[in-house]
């Protein structure tokens, strides 16, 4: 009898999958379909975030410039606004973690969850269980907002800033996760000048292997057909050689 053991090579059940094209992970056949399944319906990898910490560390991207950057304590407050509709609920949570786990207490008034009118099981019962837990802790620091019909994008930011209490408002996708530090700059810029619109540059959070990847300081745009691009700032920001500047 061979005693050597014999490398067992699982078939890849998926090969042209954009998921699979881009995640090379060692799945047995059952976990690729479950994976594939997921991947399907949400659009990312939703099989490889619910296996991921809900708080995981993040690798740090900001410019040396930005560490260094010091900011008064007395800062406006603010709330996170995040929609969502049928995302998946360890993206959620890991979303609202982040923004927990990232943001002075002191400043940090409340987080708004919209839901514009998900059908997803999990985003009941167990998005409601999630929410109590939190509620222990810091009460009233969740707000919830349900549409009765889906309102689309639009009428779903303007439904979290009416909720909203802080004296500035973030309106974020659910998909998203906050670096340390994220508000600090932003709430410095508004106590400055009130009338400013202000966008923050968040790192892109691949939807493979849900890797962070540094997006470089740039100006938010639309084309003619309405889909969002990144435009350069001014030749004046780069002549400062200073990131840690916010610019337009």
């Amino acid at each position: 009898m061979d005693e050597m053991k014999k490398e067992i090579k699982i078939k890849m059940l998926y090969p042209n999958s954009f998921l699979f094209k881009n995640w090379d992970a060692a799945l047995t056949e059952v976990e690729q379909m479950e994976a594939e399944q997921l991947f399907q319906k949400y659009g990312y990898n939703t099989f490889l975030s619910n296996r991921l910490p809900l708080d995981r560390e993040l690798p740090e991207t900001r410019h040396y410039r930005c560490l260094e950057r010091k900011y008064p304590k007395d800062l406006p407050t603010i709330s996170a606004v995040l929609i969502y509709l049928d995302e998946a609920l360890s993206i959620i949570k890991r979303a609202v973690y982040s923004i927990i786990n990232r943001t002075p207490p002191h400043l940090l008034r409340d987080i708004v969850l919209v839901d514009d009118h998900s059908s997803n099981d999990d985003l009941k019962d167990q998005l409601d269980a999630f929410v109590n837990l939190i509620q222990v802790t810091r009460p009233g620091l969740i707000k919830r907002v349900k549409h009765s019909e889906q309102l689309g994008l639009s009428q779903a930011r303007i439904s979290g800033w009416k909720a909203a209490t802080g004296d500035v408002v973030a309106i974020l996708d659910a998909h998203i996760e906050v670096h340390k530090g994220w508000a600090e700059p932003l709430l410095a810029r508004i106590k400055e000048d009130r009338s400013v619109v202000l966008s923050p540059v968040l790192d892109k959070v691949s939807y493979h292997d849900l890797k962070l990847t540094n997006y470089n300081p740039s100006a938010y745009g639309f084309d003619w057909a309405l889909w969002c691009k990144f435009e350069s700032f001014r030749p004046e920001w780069y002549a400062k050689h200073d990131e840690s500047l916010p610019g337009k």
